[in-house]
């Protein structure tokens, strides 16, 4: 009987037993019909019960079968080959930049800017631990199941180094009769060396990898052992690639022969040209939700980097003797928020007076906000000038509202944050000329901006924005650096005005030290 024939037949077959246990199942509950059937049919498919096709009973006896492990559960056969056992296990799943677990959550590795290296997080570590051992017990049962398949005859096939062999089964060796440690199970890569442990007390073993150990082996004739040394196993790799070869030449000639008859049709190319489109605003990720308006503007400036250096040496200040206190360097930023904060702080009901402003400086003192060597370098005469300045006098007129210290969160559109340097790595990729195309107006989003202004004027005529600065410049400096702070004031302008619905009539910067101001 033909192969095919024999195949549909079991399936037949197989068919009938389902019949019947529908049949068994039916009887209880109404009377069997064939829609009922193709229903029950179906709910087994749902459930994931086997419905494989059935297997003939020819093909238990002179047949040979490729099976996969899971495939071979619970069939058993006389003889049973186990190849690739030197095959390395699969740690993709514990290599993955994120890894997840019900107990842990999620485990990250952490990209580190500078270096652009990959470090792995303590959850990563511990998640990644935990799936590990998870993977190594369901190799040890997939290794089991497949041991198992064999009725007569075992054979493990698998390729490695003599002097590895070696290695391992004289380690193996020396853990005696017990079982193998969980630590020399977990450092194993691959079933093979798993198998050379569980046999390192067999004798057989020692005497063909010569380990000197075999006179101390058990020899219980549990199995045999042959090595394929390198020449025969290139006759055989030959002896593959010949019948590969031979396989690839008729079936390229075929395949020419198809070819030169088919030509490439209309929905070919649409596919090809869809796999090809590139975004062409790739980069755009770069781009914050969120950001402050001093990182917009000028975040390189090292006027406005914090310096670190010191911050191991520094005591709590219970610790400092208050010599040392009145002694030490401030810190330039440090006096900056002092200042500020002495500003913000000013009774401004009452004329500004040098008495009032070290009034405030005891009072912010004694609240804790700053030390007494920290107000001993705020300059008294410069914030005394500011309000003696055009800008200042605007702070007493009955007429106008002083915000200080005005909070505020702006909207923008991304596209005015879309740099040079974005539309140059877009060139690099070859989009051509970003900047032709005007990218700025192609990007569709916003970004939050936060900032906080100073001080904040409403004057019957509109706002007047003021930003104290602390800036150690000489007054030859102001216009200068007055340029480094322009685009900040615009900001501060642009949020302000479509916040309290007024325009901005002027904007000043107030230099502290030089005790210039400066409109810009």
């Amino acid at each position: 009987m033909p192969v095919a024939w024999r195949a549909r037949r079991a399936n037949l077959l197989k068919l009938h037993d389902r019949a019947i246990q529908f049949e068994g199942f039916a009887s209880s509950s109404g009377i069997p019909s064939l829609t009922r059937f193709v229903e029950f049919i179906e709910k087994l498919q749902e459930t994931g019960q086997d419905w494989a096709p059935a297997e003939p009973q020819a093909s238990a006896g002179n047949s040979v079968r490729i099976l996969s492990v899971h495939k071979s559960k619970g069939l058993e056969f006389p003889v049973v080959f186990l190849a690739e056992l030197d095959s390395s296990f699969n740690k993709k799943d514990i290599r993955a930049d994120i890894l997840t677990d019900t107990d842990y959550t999620l485990g990250l590795q952490v990209i580190d800017q500078n270096s652009k290296s990959k470090l792995r997080s303590l959850a990563h570590e511990v998640i990644a631990e935990e799936k590990h051992s998870i993977a190594l017990a369901e190799e040890m049962r997939i290794l089991y199941v497949a041991a198992t398949r064999a009725r007569e005859r075992l054979i493990l096939v698998a390729s490695q180094k003599q002097k590895t062999c070696s290695r391992i089964i004289s380690n193996g060796y020396f853990f005696g009769d017990g079982p193998i440690p969980d630590w020399q199970l977990r450092s194993a890569p691959n079933p093979l060396q798993w198998i050379l442990y569980a046999l390192a007390q067999n004798k057989s073993l020692h005497n063909v990898f010569q380990t000197g150990l075999a006179n101390s082996a058990v020899d219980d004739d549990l199995f045999s052992l042959k090595l394929y040394n390198q020449q025969e196993l290139s006759q055989l790799s030959e002896f593959i690639l010949k019948l590969k070869t031979d396989k690839l030449i008729r079936s390229s000639i075929t395949s020419k022969q198809t070819r030169s008859k088919r030509k490439e049709s209309k929905l070919h190319s649409k596919v090809k040209k869809s796999l090809d489109w590139r975004y062409h605003f790739g980069n755009t990720y770069k781009l914050p939700a969120k950001n402050s308006v001093t990182q917009l503007t000028h975040n390189s400036d090292e006027y406005v980097k914090s310096n670190y250096s010191l911050a191991l040496n520094r005591k709590p200040g219970i610790l400092i003797e208050e010599d040392t206190i009145l002694t030490e360097p401030v810190e330039p930023r440090l006096l900056g928020t002092a200042a500020h904060l002495v500003i913000s702080q000013l009774d401004l009901t009452a004329a500004v007076t040098a008495e009032t402003i070290e009034t405030t400086k005891h009072k912010l003192i004694a609240e804790n906000c700053f030390t007494a060597s920290v107000a001993e370098h705020i300059d008294t005469e410069s914030i005394l000038a500011f309000f003696q300045s055009e800008p200042g006098r605007l702070v007493f007129d009955a007429e106008n509202t002083v915000l200080r210290e005005w909070p505020f969160t702006s909207a923008l559109p991304a596209s005015e944050f879309t740099t040079d340097a974005l539309s140059g790595s877009l060139e690099a990729e070859g989009f051509g000329d970003a900047r032709s195309r005007d990218t700025r107006y192609e990007i569709r989003d916003t970004i939050i901006i936060q900032g906080i202004i100073d001080m904040l004027i409403r004057t019957p005529q509109g706002l007047v924005i003021i930003d104290f600065k602390t800036d150690r410049i000489t007054p030859a400096q102001v216009t200068e650096r007055a340029e480094l702070y322009r685009q900040q004031l615009k900001y501060y302008s642009r949020a302000a005005s479509a916040i309290l619905k007024s325009e901005c009539i002027t904007k000043w910067l107030c230099f502290l030290m030089p005790r210039v101001s400066k409109e810009v």
